[in-house]
């Protein structure tokens, strides 16, 4: 994701932005995650940008586990 977004440079420091009005500052980049690993991901973000938009968030259920 870092190469798809910044190219060859370096993305800690750089802002994101979710669904067109959230930014997020790039804190740290991981080294691709072995296949073996059972977590397997393309981001890790804090919960705040995202709790709005989410039934389970905004109402603190945690009834997935998709987060």
């Amino acid at each position: 994701m870092a190469t798809k977004y910044f190219g060859t440079a370096n993305g800690i420091g750089k802002t994101l932005k979710i669904d067109n009005s959230y930014q997020v500052t790039v804190t740290g980049v991981l080294a691709n995650i072995p296949t073996n690993s059972h977590l397997q991901f393309d981001f890790i973000l804090p919960m705040p940008p995202i709790a709005h938009t989410r039934k389970d968030l905004i109402k603190n259920t945690r009834s997935s586990f998709n987060c």
